[in-house]
């Protein structure tokens, strides 16, 4: 008996959960990068800001300021929301397909450790009554 076909189902199933580790990871790279690039222009522009509102000669100054800046959130916290939605969205589509191949896979190896097992067992079956 071999034990071939068990080593070569267990391997595929490692490689697999590393696979899917991977990709999630990258997801989370991702979805890092994107906070990163979102609080540096979050910062940038309280920094513009600040110094707009320090330059500003009248109240009303500063409440235009508040109002253009109260308008475009709105708007960018939609495109933040539709690019996280985009990599959570190709993290998912990349693990159904990583998990469908490996599934296949697994099934394939499991079926030839179970044939060798039920080979080993009629030779054992056939060496006890012989």
């Amino acid at each position: 008996m071999t034990t071939y076909p068990f080593v070569e189902t267990r391997n595929a199933s490692v490689d697999a959960l590393l696979g899917l580790a991977g990709q999630a990871f990258a997801g989370v790279e991702q979805l890092a990068a994107l906070n990163l690039q979102a609080v540096k222009a979050t910062l940038a522009e309280l920094e513009q800001g600040t110094q707009a509102a320090f330059a500003a000669k009248s109240p009303a100054d500063l409440l235009k300021l508040q109002a253009a800046a109260l308008q475009a959130a709105p708007q960018k916290a939609i495109a933040y929301g539709r690019q996280v939605k985009e990599i959570v969205a190709n993290a998912y589509e990349s693990a159904t397909k990583s998990s469908k191949q490996v599934s296949d896979a697994l099934a394939a190896n499991v079926t030839k450790a179970t044939e060798s097992a039920v080979e080993v067992s009629r030779t054992a079956l056939a060496t006890i009554e012989a």
